[in-house]
């Protein structure tokens, strides 16, 4: 199981290419392609990821006036994201599949990443909201991190329970082209499927960084 979570995670590169070393916040809400084309799985096992980032065309600059409403698992799992934020998975050129759905969001002001992911097992792995599953898929996403990032730390990790659901959150500090960032993950297993949310922040943004977890756990919604 532990090799298969690593896929599951399916976040794992997130901001390989989040922000630019400089303090300048983008004029577009697209962040800046990365170098390669990294998986947006995390894959150190070599099994062909489902989804991968691609270099995409550049989106016009719009922001909803009022944020975004974020829904997961055809409305099951919703959040809200505030106002700065916009939806920029089409333009970041993300492939999804049956097996793998990802969502991209951006706010170029505080450069702020939030990114979603449902992740459909392979046949004969199951997955659940167990300790030992959590720890699995735990262990999967920072080898992933791993690969991705520099000088990655974990900073905390708990379980928690929200709307009846069980989420484990991994908070870690880590580098990307040599600018520290701040990643807090939130997932769980709902339908046989790996939800997950990730917030990738500059280090220097801790306060909006901490701000951004707190919107999207306190508007967090879970459909029996």
């Amino acid at each position: 199981m532990l090799r298969s979570a690593m896929k599951f995670t399916a976040v794992a590169l997130l901001a390989a290419g989040l922000m630019a070393c400089d303090d300048k916040p983008d004029t577009t809400p697209t962040p800046p392609p990365p170098d390669s084309k990294p998986t947006v799985a995390a894959n150190p096992s070599g099994i062909a990821p489902e989804t991968q980032v691609v270099k995409g065309s550049q989106p016009q600059a719009t922001w909803p006036a009022n944020g975004v409403d974020v829904s997961l698992l055809a409305g099951k799992v919703g959040f809200h994201l505030p106002t700065g934020f916009s939806d920029q998975t089409e333009q970041s050129g993300i492939a999804n599949t049956k097996q793998s759905r990802t969502q991209l969001f951006l706010d170029s002001q505080t450069r702020q990443l939030a990114v979603t992911s449902e992740v459909t097992p392979p046949p004969g792995e199951a997955l659940d909201t167990s300790d030992a599953a959590f720890a699995g898929i735990s262990k999967g996403l920072l080898t992933g991190l791993g690969n991705q990032y520099q000088d990655i730390k974990t900073t905390s990790e708990q379980t928690l329970t929200l709307h009846g659901q069980r989420f484990r959150r991994m908070d870690t500090e880590q580098s990307v082209r040599g600018q520290p960032v701040l990643a807090s993950t939130l997932f769980t297993v709902i339908d046989k499927k790996v939800v997950t949310l990730q917030v990738v922040t500059p280090v220097k943004n801790s306060e909006a960084h901490s701000a951004l977890v707190k919107t999207i756990t306190d508007s967090l919604t879970v459909k029996g």
